[in-house]
């Protein structure tokens, strides 16, 4: 029997994440919305992608000095709330709409520009986690 051998633990951490991940999908649904008949590409996926990639690089580097951080908390966090919050299925398939209805431009736009400044904002994130951490 499967749940026999489930932890306690386990099934704390297990909440966190679902409870994370109904705030972060929340969260998501309501700047999508507000932000859904803004011109060009889907700003609401990209702002979120953006944020949370910021946001997780904070946690990150701030997670990397807290060896006590709680576990369950940690991951009811990055794994639930901006788990939730981002989306990447959303945002390749919104790439392929843009390309499919022949805007070549704003799907590379969308494709590429999302990559390198969600890149930036990880970075971002990982040295104000630092900073902040050092300060």
């Amino acid at each position: 029997m499967v749940f026999a051998t489930v932890r306690l633990p386990v099934v704390r951490t297990l909440m966190y994440v679902a409870l994370g991940g109904a705030v972060g999908s929340a969260g998501r649904y309501a700047i999508g919305t507000w932000m859904k008949d803004l011109p060009g590409i889907h700003w609401g996926t990209f702002a979120v992608n953006i944020a949370g990639a910021f946001t997780l690089g904070v946690v990150a580097a701030v997670a990397a000095n807290q060896p006590d951080w709680d576990v369950a908390l940690r991951t009811g966090l990055t794994v639930g709330v901006l788990g939730g919050f981002t989306t990447f299925s959303t945002w390749t398939v919104e790439s392929v709409e843009l390309f499919s209805r022949g805007d070549m431009g704003l799907g590379l736009a969308n494709l590429f520009g999302s990559l390198a400044v969600g890149v930036l904002a990880a970075a971002a994130g990982l040295a104000v986690g630092r900073l902040a951490w050092s300060a």
